[in-house]
């Protein structure tokens, strides 16, 4: 019974010692290959991209919109045409001190509803 004690013992300093020297490798290699580049960003440049609500709807490209649960004041893109109505999703395209530039999701730059597709209903 000793023996095999014995044994498992070896075994398992073994095994750990291996498995130290795995990671003492695998470190190595990583270390090696510098750190990692991590673009964090901060500022203006985190709210490029973000998509944004439509609160108020003025009737020029003046407007109000809710962003990551703060109201700003944005501007329409000029290449966009029609007016959003609230509720709208807007993407933020640039921004200028405390304005918003923004412009429709979709690809189409137009503020137009999109079509009703017409939906088959099932009899029970």
């Amino acid at each position: 019974m000793t023996e095999f004690l014995v044994v498992l013992v070896v075994i398992l300093v073994a095994g750990a010692t291996l498995y130290s020297f795995l990671e003492d490798i695998l470190l190595f290699f990583e270390l090696r290959n510098g750190p990692k580049e991590i673009k964090h960003h901060s500022g203006t440049e985190a709210l490029v991209g973000q998509r944004c609500q439509v609160t108020e709807s003025g009737g020029g490209t003046s407007l109000r919109v809710l962003l990551n649960g703060e109201n700003w004041q944005a501007s329409l893109s000029k290449s966009v045409s029609g007016v959003p109505a609230v509720g709208s999703l807007l993407r933020v395209v640039g921004v200028s001190g405390l304005i918003l530039h923004v412009e429709p999701l979709s690809e189409s730059n137009s503020l137009d509803p999109p079509p009703l597709k017409a939906t088959s209903e099932r009899s029970r």
